[in-house]
């Protein structure tokens, strides 16, 4: 079996990897899987920082006092 992202062939142990939740194989070898697993940290980051953003703007807002 090949890796999907460089067909690089994989090895025994990297051939076996899947994902937890969908129960699919990575199909991935050793260096694009910790790659995918950096770009999916930064995403993730991205989108907790995005969703921070925008509602504490409005938490703040909504704890000022009105006039």
């Amino acid at each position: 079996m090949r890796c999907r992202a460089c067909n690089v062939e994989l090895d025994d142990y990297e051939s076996t990897w899947k994902n937890l939740e969908t129960g699919e194989y990575y199909d991935l070898c050793s260096r694009c899987y910790g790659s995918m697993r950096e770009a999916q940290k930064e995403i993730d980051f991205k989108i907790e920082d995005n969703y921070n953003d925008r509602f504490k703007d409005k938490e703040k807002a909504s704890k000022e006092p009105t006039e």
